[in-house]
């Protein structure tokens, strides 16, 4: 059950994790805050290149892609994209914490339903 993307609106306060299974767990408000400190990271390389404020986080690993949208001082919405072996070098390795939180999280789900549904 690996993570194959994740994606963080910040607006809205929510991210959606998506599994080479097919389950996608969505988080909302104070949930969200685990992965966006284990992306911190990630955040980082992105304002690395265009400063601003986040407006979204888009990181597909079986792509080896990162989308972010940046809004600048000037109100404009930048997008910012990582790829190929910048992904492999700067993205990926920092990704790690997202991963490994992300699929912990899903097994803990997915016990709490077998769990559930055996009673």
């Amino acid at each position: 059950m690996d993570l194959r993307s994740f994606r963080f609106h910040a607006q809205r306060g929510e991210v959606r994790l998506r599994f080479s299974n097919g389950h996608i767990i969505e988080l909302q408000g104070q949930a969200v805050i685990p992965i966006l400190t284990f992306a911190a990271e990630l955040v980082a390389q992105v304002a690395s290149r265009k400063r601003g404020e986040l407006s979204g986080l888009d990181v597909d690993l079986g792509l080896a892609t990162l989308h972010a949208a940046v809004r600048g001082r000037d109100t404009k919405l930048t997008q910012v994209y990582i790829q190929g072996r910048d992904f492999e070098r700067l993205v990926r390795p920092a990704a790690g914490a997202v991963v490994r939180w992300a699929e912990a999280r899903l097994a803990r789900d997915l016990s709490e339903l077998a769990f559930a549904a055996a009673r």
